[in-house]
Formats: structure tokens, C-alpha cells, sequence
């Protein structure tokens, strides 16, 4: 039971650690290479960056369902 347990333990740390990591590098990206991306503010890119990240989530969530 305890060997379970610590398994458990080892996997949500593992998962919050990816996760953590993932943030970081991401957020590195956006810092330092946004400016590599120039991009004029405008209602498209606006609606682009507000629209596109949820549809991308629900396609993934749509294909994971589906299979």
C-alpha cells in the first residue's frame, strides 16, 4: 500500500514538475523571442490571439474523445 501510494506521489509531482517546466519555457519564448515576431496591434491579430488557443484545445479534446 505504501509503494502505491509513493507511486501516486512521484506521478503528480512528475506531472506538476512538466508542467512547471513547460510554463517557464514558454513564457521565456514569449518574453524574449516576441520581439522576434513583429506583429501590428489590429482587431484581427487580436481576435486571432483570443480565438485560436481554445479551438486548438477543443479539436485536441474532440480527437481524444474520438479515439
Amino acid at each position: 500500500m505504501l509503494l502505491q501510494s509513493t507511486r501516486v506521489m512521484n506521478d503528480r509531482f512528475s506531472f506538476i514538475f512538466k508542467i512547471l517546466i513547460f510554463s517557464a519555457i514558454l513564457s521565456y519564448g514569449v518574453k524574449y523571442g516576441g520581439r522576434l515576431l513583429p506583429l501590428e496591434p489590429s482587431t484581427i491579430n487580436a481576435l486571432l490571439g483570443i480565438s485560436v488557443p481554445p479551438a486548438i484545445m477543443g479539436l485536441a479534446l474532440w480527437w481524444r474523445k474520438k479515439s
